[in-house]
């Protein structure tokens, strides 16, 4: 069993100092902490460097209701995960000031996500907006999936089926965007049957955290219950 690195320890000290009264726990032995906010997890990235010690900084959301079962990052308000560049290892004493500093912005973006993310209305607001400016498969599936569970199933429906129309640039080869424009169109037809995409959303989630290796989790997707008219 390999001894872990200095600067490794130095990380996981400030995480756990720092982070774990968030909520976060570390995956395993890894530079990688996430919290559990039931059907997302936050999820941050203390990255390693190929080329030398020290540390670059990633922090994001996941959405568990997507099919895809790896850590991802899939929502950052800014342009990118990355949220600090490569900070060096020199010395133990510089280091672990270093990687205190890491984990206080760590902390200080998480609570910037979850303030932005109160609540599944919040969330497809944010989506429904990228969206519309982006070709990503991934975000529109996103976004459906957020404005039916935000009570917006016209909305979502029409999502759904933008996704399922396959683009002249689809590689034949992508079988991950061949099986999601598939769902999308699979989706579409029963986004107006509340329980039935429920239970399609709900079941996905179940599979994420398992394949994640998250604990069982009892708390439901939300769901805005369509007003009658």
């Amino acid at each position: 069993m390999s001894t872990p690195r200095i600067h490794d320890k130095l990380i996981a000290s400030a995480a756990w100092e720092i982070l774990a009264p968030l909520g976060f726990q570390q995956k395993g032995r890894s530079r990688t902490w996430f919290a559990d906010e039931g059907w997302w997890v936050s999820v941050v990235e203390f990255q390693p460097s190929s080329w030398d010690r020290g540390s670059y900084l990633n922090v994001a959301a996941k959405w568990l209701w997507r099919d895809v079962p790896y850590w991802s990052f899939d929502f950052t308000l800014d342009s990118s995960a990355r949220v600090s560049s490569f900070s060096k290892f020199e010395s133990e004493e510089q280091f672990t000031q270093v990687s205190r500093e890491l984990a206080r912005v760590a902390s200080t973006e998480t609570l910037r996500l979850r303030a932005a993310l109160p609540d599944v209305t919040a969330v497809a607001d944010l989506l429904v907006a990228r969206a519309a400016s982006s070709a990503n498969p991934h975000r529109l599936y996103d976004a459906a999936a957020a404005a039916y569970l935000a009570g917006r199933s016209d909305e979502a429906a029409r999502l759904f089926a933008q996704l399922s129309l396959v683009q002249p640039n689809d590689s034949p080869n992508a079988g991950w965007l061949q099986k999601l424009r598939r769902s999308g169109g699979e989706l579409a037809a029963v986004t107006g049957d509340d329980d039935r995409l429920l239970e399609v959303l709900s079941h996905q989630v179940a599979t994420s955290r398992k394949a994640l290796a998250l604990p069982e989790s009892h708390v439901a997707l939300p769901l805005v219950r369509r007003s009658a008219r």
